[in-house]
């Protein structure tokens, strides 16, 4: 999705804000079903790599689902549904890592109801904002 480099080898006790933003979009549909149903249920990871290991720092999870019961079970229903909304989360690291490191934010897909004309996650930005204390070791 989207990824910077972060080097807090100049600074002590470094503090890091992370904020990520994107818009998701989908339209999906489930037709001549007694009880259709729409579901998006995504996985965003907030992931840190400093020398060459991995680590997950936080994950967040977008679900919506969209569902409509007929309590005769006569009819075959119809669900459209077509969605554009943000997606925005924050979170602080205390960077214990010395030097530099990337941090990335990935989304994975766990689970989908429905068929789909469409679904993408848009405009990623991943910003960060870091505090510490310059060192002054001259």
């Amino acid at each position: 999705m989207d990824r910077l480099t972060v080097d807090t080898s100049e600074l002590h006790k470094p503090l890091i804000k992370f904020e990520f933003s994107s818009l998701i979009q989908f339209e999906g549909e489930d037709e001549e079903t007694y009880e259709p149903e729409v579901e998006v249920d995504l996985l965003f990871k907030l992931e840190r790599v400093c020398n060459g290991v991995k680590e997950c720092l936080r994950s967040w999870r977008y679900l919506k689902e969209f569902d409509v019961e007929d309590p005769e079970e006569r009819d075959n229903l119809e669900l459209e549904i077509e969605i554009s909304e943000p997606f925005t989360v924050i979170f602080c690291d205390k960077n214990i890592c010395p030097g530099c490191c990337e941090y990335r934010m990935v989304v994975e897909g766990k689970d989908f109801e429905g068929e789909f004309e469409f679904l993408r996650v848009v405009k990623p930005v991943l910003t960060a904002l870091i505090q510490g204390y310059v060192s002054c070791d001259y």
